[in-house]
């Protein structure tokens, strides 16, 4: 009974490793799917998040201050 879970274990372990070695190669495959998949849209996002920086800022400016900030009154006795 030893030596067959000694044999199933060790037969576990190979499925593992190989099982790790696929695992690596599929990251791998992955991340430089997705490293090239980010380089081509960089700019685009570049450009979007710009594009809101910009409608941010504006509209900040447009909007009065008490809006934005919660204004006190006065201040709490200590």
């Amino acid at each position: 009974d030893r030596s067959r879970s000694h044999l199933r274990r060790g037969d576990h372990q190979g499925k593992n490793l190989h099982q790790t070695r696929l695992d690596y190669a599929a990251a791998i495959v992955k991340a430089v799917a997705c490293a090239t998949s980010l380089a081509n849209k960089d700019f685009a996002r570049l450009q979007k998040i710009k594009e809101y920086q910009k409608i941010d800022a504006d509209t900040l400016k447009k909007l009065d201050g008490s809006r934005i900030l919660p204004q006190v009154d006065h201040l709490p006795e200590v």
